[in-house]
Order: structure tokens, then C-alpha cells, then sequence
């Protein structure tokens, strides 16, 4: 069994403050658990003389137990990080509305350990800076498997972000000497700001996301061809080792917020979260919504046209291209097209040209058991003849080169994808957001094509064109009023020549049983 096998630190999720169940048979097991401590270990969590805090002892044990049975259903390896430092939340929290107290939480999983119902890891800390510490982490133990076992509940039963704010207003933390500051991998440090929730604007935001999240709640969404429930992905640190890390994959993993930065709410404001924004492209074209299988539609160079459309230009249909002949001889033009497209967006979200090329080279870290990516090559000499390229095809974009542009750029990306949920929304239509792109059903491509026209014209004024990531059967059948049998034969080539969308047996049953819970739910 699972509880045999050694743990695995980096096959673990985050420990959310925020999570809930409604499930009476969850409260009466996390009830049962609670009474069999000593009353000198839960007088240790809750002294008596101390009862007026705003979580008793027993929904402490709750809210940690509600959260091991959801990841225990969904994959009984996976590990639950245990926050310890004093510092990590405090009890009156903006960000922590129910007033999670983190030294009581440690009391919580030291019982849990010392009553055998967890299995336990320590956290590390390296001194290398290559390096990154990680926290202590708890997995299920054997006893407590038996009684997750016996309990008439699922992982959809348990709401990891039951109490999470659906807005967060961020800011790099600043030091006394006036310089953000950073961890000793040299990550900037975010705060987080409190905000005045009961603002008509912050109103308007909420209801949106309250709708959309209700939507994704209700909705079975599934990357329908995984044979596990997770992706493993491929993380290089800084020194160039490389590192497996699983991505769960479930029906916990869909709650939405959104992010804005700078403390400003004219910056960034992107929707982030939801597995389906971690999994790359590949494999989000076997993303089923419901059952459905869906396509994906994404804006053509949205920030470079969004900046061309500002300064009175005309969008553009092709903006990485840059000519006949390679600008650097050693990258034929499909290679160059494809750097320039990373290129632009780098530069143009860049503070200045050096920190556009140290984002640009940090891109192409190669894992030291691998062949050095060609791309790294490029110096800073080559690097600003690219750029140079660009500026002088589109010179109406000169000046908003390395101009750290991308925190307004996203805020604008933002309000168009705001406009197309908030119709689905109405519809009750489920639609997935990958920052300047949206995944829909099949069936509703043609309602995301309206929309998404109609969202461009609204922010910016003028309609925007966009790509289809996977050709339908739909888009080939709507060829055919054309009577054009070599333009329908096109598409239907296009069609075949895509991924087999497989459903597999697990994913079925997945789905089979997220539908058996949505009707208990009627």
C-alpha cells in the first residue's frame, strides 16, 4: 500500500488556510479524531483559557483533515505541505478571513503525528543558493486510511478555497534602504494589500468571479487522455539539474482569482489558477469540459497589436516575421520567427534592454544531461539586432521597447477577457482562460468567435483577429456552404493530421462519478 512507500517531498501540494466541507460524514470523522486526543493535548491546542478565538481546536483538526481526505482520493501519494513559521499568516490577515492561527495549526499536525493518524517528513535547507529549501510535509497514514476509507464522501465534497479572496492586490516588498527585496534565490518578495471590498468597481469584479468560479465548480474538467491523474513536468533550477515534478490533475484544482500588481488595479489583473494555465499546450488540447471536447482561441500578437492600435496603427496579422533573408545566419527563418515571438514579448515587458536580454537568456537554461539549446548562444550584440529588426518593421513600437509596458499590457488583455467571461456567464457556459487565450466546448466556438470580436472592439476599439489552436469537425463542416471542395479537403486534412483525442478509462470514471455528485447536489 501507498502508507509503505517512502514519501515523495516533491509530489505535494500547498496546505490551503482557506479550505471548508459541508460534508456532515468529513465533520463527524474530523469530531471523532478531535475526541480521541487527551484533554492535556487538546487543551494544548485550545487552552481554556483562550475559548474565544475565532477557530476552536475542533475545526483546526478539520481543516486539516478535510484537506489530507481530498488529496487522498484523488492520489493517496500525494503529500500535504505543513506551513510552521510564525510569520507565514497572521490571525487577522486581510488574506485570512477565517483568522487561521500557524502556531496553533503546528500544534494540530504535531497531535496528528503523535497519534499515528499522519506520516511525516522534515523540511529542508540547503546552502547552496542554486538550491531551494522546502517545507515539512504529511501524508496519510495507514490508520487513517482506514477510516478514509469507511466515509461516505469524495474530494468533490471538500472546498480548498472555500474562504480564498477572489482578488489579490500585490506589491513587491521594499526594504529600508529603498531596494525590493529579495530571497537568497534572488525571487522578489510579494506583499500582499488589503482593499476595500465594498467599492462598486471591486463589487462589479466580484460578482464576476463568484459567477465564473460557480460555473467551473459545476463543471467536470479533465485533460481526458491521462492514464494517472497528473503531468509531470521537467523543472530546472538555476545550476542546470533537472527535476521531475507531478501536477495534479483533478476537480480541486479549478478555482480562479485575479492578481493585480503594483499595488494598482490598472495593473496586471489577469485570471489566474486553474490546473489548465501549468499544463502546456499539448496537453490542453485533450481538455474536456463536461465530457466535450473543446478548442482553444487565442488573440494573434495581442500585445503588440493592443501598443499598435494605442498609437494609432492598424493591428497586424503577422508581427514576428521579419523579412526573406535570417538576420542571424545560423537560424533559418522559422527558427528566427519563433525567437522573435519570445523576444517581443520580453522586450516589451522589460523595465530596460538589460533586463530584457537577462530575461531573454534565462529562458534557455539547459539541464546539464542535455544538448546546450542553440538559442543560448545568442549574445547581446545579436540580441539587439533583433530587436533592432523589430522596431524598424513596426517603428510606431519603437519607443515602447523595453518601456516596461507589460504590467498595462496585461491589465488590457485582461478587461477584453473579462467581457467574454461575463457573457458566458449569463449563458452558464463553461470557459477556461489561459491568460490571452480561452478554451470552450466545441459547440460553443462560434458563440467564442462572436464574443471575442466583440470584446477587442469594446477595450480597444477595434476588432482583433485570432487562432484556432485545433481545427473542429465543426470548422470543417462550416466550410462546406462555401462549395469549395479543395478548401473543405484543406480542413479536413488539418483535422486529421491533429491529436487523437483519446478518453481513457480513468478519465471516464472520473467524469461518471463528478456527475453522480452534481445530482446530489440538485
Amino acid at each position: 500500500m501507498f502508507y509503505e512507500e517512502e514519501m515523495d517531498r516533491y509530489h505535494s501540494v500547498q496546505f490551503h488556510y482557506e479550505a471548508g466541507t459541508d460534508n456532515l460524514h468529513l465533520k463527524a470523522l474530523a469530531a471523532k479524531i478531535w475526541a480521541s486526543f487527551s484533554e492535556a493535548d487538546q487543551t494544548e491546542i485550545e487552552p481554556k483559557a483562550n475559548r474565544k478565538s475565532r477557530l476552536t481546536g475542533l475545526q483546526y483538526v478539520e481543516l486539516v483533515v478535510s484537506q489530507l481526505f481530498s488529496h487522498w482520493h484523488t492520489d493517496q501519494t500525494l503529500c500535504l505541505s505543513t506551513p510552521r513559521a510564525k510569520s507565514n499568516r497572521t490571525t487577522k490577515d486581510f488574506y485570512n478571513p477565517t483568522g487561521v492561527s500557524t502556531p496553533k495549526l503546528v500544534k494540530v499536525f504535531n497531535a496528528l503525528e503523535a497519534y499515528e493518524y499522519v506520516d511525516r517528513i522534515n523540511h529542508t535547507k540547503s546552502p547552496d543558493p542554486a538550491s531551494k529549501d522546502t517545507t515539512s510535509m504529511i501524508r496519510t497514514s495507514e490508520s487513517l486510511h482506514e477510516l478514509f476509507v469507511m466515509t461516505a464522501a469524495t474530494e468533490l465534497d471538500v472546498d480548498l478555497n472555500k474562504h480564498t479572496k477572489k482578488i489579490e492586490l500585490t506589491e513587491w516588498e521594499v526594504g529600508a534602504d529603498g531596494e525590493v527585496v529579495k530571497d537568497k534565490n534572488k525571487k522578489k518578495s510579494k506583499r500582499y494589500l488589503p482593499y476595500d471590498e465594498s467599492e462598486t468597481h471591486i463589487q462589479d469584479k466580484l460578482k464576476v468571479l463568484h459567477d465564473y468560479n460557480d460555473i467551473l465548480r459545476k463543471t467536470h474538467i479533465d485533460i481526458a487522455n491521462l492514464e494517472e491523474p497528473f503531468v509531470v513536468r521537467l523543472v530546472t533550477d538555476k545550476a542546470g539539474k533537472t527535476s521531475e515534478q507531478k501536477l495534479a490533475i483533478n476537480q480541486t484544482k479549478k478555482f480562479v482569482r485575479r492578481v493585480y500588481g503594483r499595488g494598482s488595479f490598472e495593473a496586471n489583473g489577469r485570471f489566474h489558477g486553474g490546473f489548465w494555465q501549468s499544463v502546456g499546450e499539448d496537453y490542453r488540447k485533450h481538455i474536456t469540459l463536461d465530457g466535450f471536447n473543446t478548442v482553444e482561441l487565442d488573440y494573434k500578437s495581442l500585445h503588440p497589436n493592443i501598443l499598435r492600435v494605442q498609437q494609432g496603427e492598424e493591428p497586424v496579422t503577422d508581427v514576428y516575421t521579419m523579412g526573406t533573408e535570417p538576420i542571424l545566419e545560423r537560424f533559418d527563418l522559422e527558427q528566427q520567427r519563433n525567437i522573435m515571438k519570445l523576444l517581443v514579448m520580453i522586450v516589451l515587458n522589460a523595465a530596460n534592454e538589460d533586463k530584457a536580454y537577462q530575461g531573454f537568456r534565462q529562458q534557455f537554461v539547459t539541464p546539464k544531461d542535455k544538448p546546450n539549446d542553440p538559442r543560448a548562444s545568442i549574445t547581446k550584440k545579436e540580441f539587439n539586432l533583433l530587436t533592432a529588426a523589430f522596431a524598424n518593421k513596426h517603428p510606431c513600437l519603437e519607443n515602447q521597447i523595453a518601456a516596461d509596458k507589460g504590467i498595462q499590457l496585461m491589465n488590457t488583455d485582461s478587461q477584453i477577457v473579462e467581457e467574454i467571461i461575463k457573457t458566458f456567464n449569463k449563458l452558464g457556459k463553461p470557459l477556461l482562460t489561459v491568460h490571452d487565450s480561452i478554451i470552450v466546448r466545441e459547440q460553443d466556438e462560434v458563440l467564442a468567435r462572436t464574443e471575442m470580436t466583440k470584446a477587442s472592439t469594446k477595450v480597444i476599439g477595434i476588432e482583433l483577429r485570432f487562432d484556432e489552436k485545433r481545427m473542429t469537425k465543426g470548422r470543417v463542416d462550416g466550410t462546406r456552404g462555401f462549395n469549395d471542395p479543395e478548401f473543405t479537403k484543406s480542413y479536413q486534412e488539418q483535422l486529421m493530421e491533429g491529436p487523437a483525442l483519446t478518453k481513457t478509462v480513468r478519465h471516464k470514471q472520473s467524469l461518471a462519478i463528478f456527475e453522480k455528485w452534481k445530482q446530489s447536489k440538485v
